[in-house]
């Protein structure tokens, strides 16, 4: 009995909370710690010198539509003059304070697809033996609907104005600290929540501001 009432419990809870649901918009990346540029702008350049990234994640390999997400991102740190990094990977990033990024990427999850590219400018101060980044990114990306990948049983005159792409620009921020072997960061994307209108109804697509 008591097995029965916790899962009738259970389904009122997911029930209640259904129009609060919302899905993730933004591409996921597994080996983060190897690219936290990927997820935080103020961490471009710093490590004192220049890196290139070229990411490739496929999800639920073998089920169709499953999400695809491809990336190119290269990130330097502007030096006043050559120095070798250490282990601790602070020494060399001490005679310069600006960190430049920029990133190509193309997600796709089933029928939406973003394709676009990112610049990044970073600050670095130096405290003791620390470093603390801040840093914005301006992005402008192209979001496309493939409509032979939906099914609108109630709305089917949609699909005669789907397709077509919608060109739209974005900012994000973020900090950054290290430590020797220590980091951690916050950034915040989509800051401009811009949204769409699908084919003049009250359908609307907004890219929801995200926080890592």
């Amino acid at each position: 009995m008591m097995k029965r009432i916790s899962i009738a419990g259970l389904l009122l809870v997911c029930l209640t909370g259904l129009p609060l649901l919302k899905a993730q918009q933004l591409p996921l990346y597994s080996q983060y710690v190897m690219n936290t540029f990927l997820l935080n702008p103020a961490s471009a350049g710093s490590d004192g010198y220049t890196v290139l990234n070229l990411t490739s994640r496929r999800q639920w390999l073998g089920y169709k539509d499953g999400p695809q997400t491809y990336s190119f991102a290269a990130q330097s740190r502007m030096l006043k003059r050559r120095n070798s990094v250490s282990k601790s990977r602070l020494k060399g990033s001490r005679s310069g304070n600006v960190g430049l990024g920029a990133n190509i990427f193309n997600d796709k999850n089933g029928a939406f697809s973003r394709t676009g590219a990112s610049f990044s400018y970073a600050y670095h101060l130096n405290l003791f033996r620390s470093q603390i980044s801040m840093g914005v990114s301006g992005s402008f990306m192209q979001i496309g609907i493939d409509k032979t990948k939906l099914d609108f049983e109630d709305f089917e005159p949609l699909t005669s104005t789907l397709g077509r792409n919608i060109y739209t620009p974005d900012f994000s921020v973020g900090a950054y600290y290290m430590f020797e072997g220590f980091y951690a960061g916050v950034s915040a994307d989509q800051l401009l929540e811009s949204f769409f209108r699908i084919s003049g109804s009250q359908l609307d697509y907004i890219l929801r501001r995200q926080y890592y």
